[in-house]
């Protein structure tokens, strides 16, 4: 076996084992619940926000009903694992991708089985997949943005959005990359600034416009109050974050002098990610938060080999 082939079949399994964790523990178990709440979604009776978050919903359960199984229940299994096992595949993958960019082989594999850690740890509730989906588009954008296809980056945003609405931090670490090797006023640069804003405003305000503006019980006010309440602070929030955000963010500043100009920028934007997570999100649901390890996992691995991510 090849080591090309190796390392495809690492990230199956990798993507197998992502996939057996979330349906077996998560899935599986609140299979009824999972189901009632794709429907609401499509029949647009769901809350805000996620009346708004339609594909994986759709996703989910126009594979479903390709499963010839006569249970519901079955096919929505099939749903979710035909969905994500390639999303799944595609996160490892790419994520392997970006990583060569900057590191030897070696120290990139290390990198995707540091982000294969991390992920179940971050799953806290059983309707979370969306997040991954999230983490996977992000991917995509820094690959497209090192690689110069700029005008992906609009594309990305726009079928993101249907998803998560985090999607335009995209935008952030994109024009802070432009930022890093001096590119940010270049016309290319500008145009896919705009283009970015004009897809994230169009799918988040047309949605809002088709399916009904409806104002959403979980406000500001509402995730300040959960986030800051002494029991969900000492028992979830540190509980996860110590043992799976401290130490990564630990091991980036440590290699804070040798890093290059982008993940600088990118580790210092993580503060304002972080408090919109606070003013937005429950800090306990880290999926949210995976994204910004596309910046502390090349960081820490910087301070874990010895390697540099180069200058620029």
């Amino acid at each position: 076996m090849s080591q090309k082939t190796g390392r495809v079949t690492l990230f199956l399994v990798l993507a197998a084992i992502s996939v057996a964790y979330l349906r077996n523990y998560l899935v599986t178990p609140h299979a009824a619940t999972r189901m009632r709440f794709i429907s609401d979604v499509l029949s647009n009776q769901s809350d805000p926000p996620y009346r708004y978050r339609l594909l994986v919903p759709f996703l989910e359960d126009n594979i479903a009903n390709l499963c010839p199984s006569s249970s519901i229940r079955s096919q929505h299994l099939f749903g979710f694992t035909a969905t994500f096992s390639p999303v799944f595949f595609l996160i490892y993958y790419l994520f392997h991708q970006l990583l060569r960019l900057y590191l030897t082989e070696n120290s990139s594999l290390l990198g995707v089985l540091l982000l294969a850690v991390v992920i179940p740890v971050s799953v806290t509730g059983y309707l979370m997949e969306g997040d991954f989906l999230t983490l996977l588009l992000f991917i995509l954008g820094f690959w497209c943005f090192h690689k110069e296809k700029d005008w992906a980056i609009p594309l990305i945003i726009l079928l993101g959005t249907f998803n998560r609405e985090q999607m335009l931090f995209l935008l952030v670490f994109y024009i802070l990359y432009k930022a890093s090797i001096n590119q940010l006023r270049d016309k290319k640069t500008v145009l896919t600034v705009v283009a970015s804003l004009l897809a994230w405003g169009a799918v988040f305000l047309g949605l809002r416009f088709i399916l009904g503006f409806m104002p959403s019980r979980f406000t500001v006010l509402h995730h300040l109050k959960s986030n800051l309440n002494w029991d969900n602070f000492s028992n979830k929030i540190t509980a996860i974050w110590l043992p799976v955000v401290f130490g990564f963010v630990v091991l980036a500043i440590a290699s804070w002098r040798k890093t290059n100009r982008f993940f600088k920028l990118a580790f210092v934007s993580l503060g304002i990610y972080l408090l919109l997570f606070l003013l937005k999100g429950l800090l306990w649901e880290l999926a949210k938060f995976l994204p910004a390890y596309l910046v502390l996992i090349p960081m820490a691995l910087e301070t874990i080999t010895g390697e540099h991510t180069g200058k620029t």
